[in-house]
């Protein structure tokens, strides 16, 4: 088990990972979905409308961030994946990739944090 004080800097700075990464989708989607979809429509590609709560956000990162192996235009239909991909610059590749590692290091500390310490259980 993790001793009390790692497990409060541990969720400190998951916090603070909390709160990068909703500023970065936030940033993200006004910077790099909203041109993308802008031009989307200057050329006459047409999306989905199915987004509500904002899963667009991750979708195309997701789209910009895997290889078009693993995600194309045949196995994922929510997006126009070829023209996202034709249409993004670098900087949309590595906000992208930026978004999905802070996903990813996130998920990791909240695991850590839950499985080993019991920091829950002595604050209960």
């Amino acid at each position: 088990m993790i001793n009390d004080d790692i497990a409060i800097v541990l969720a400190v700075i998951w916090g603070i990972g909390v709160v990068f990464g909703i500023i970065q989708a936030i940033v993200f989607y006004f910077t790099t979905i909203r041109r993308l979809e802008k031009q989307f429509r200057q050329e006459g590609i047409e999306r989905l409308d199915w987004d509500g709560v904002g899963l667009r956000i991750p979708g195309y990162a997701m789209i910009l961030c895997l290889s078009p192996k693993r995600i194309n235009d045949n196995n994922y239909s929510l997006l126009p994946v070829s023209a996202t991909r034709r249409l993004a610059t670098r900087t949309d590749r590595l906000m992208a990739k930026v978004l999905y590692i802070n996903f990813f290091i996130c998920l990791i500390l909240l695991f850590v944090i839950t499985v080993f310490t019991d920091f829950v259980e002595s604050y209960s």
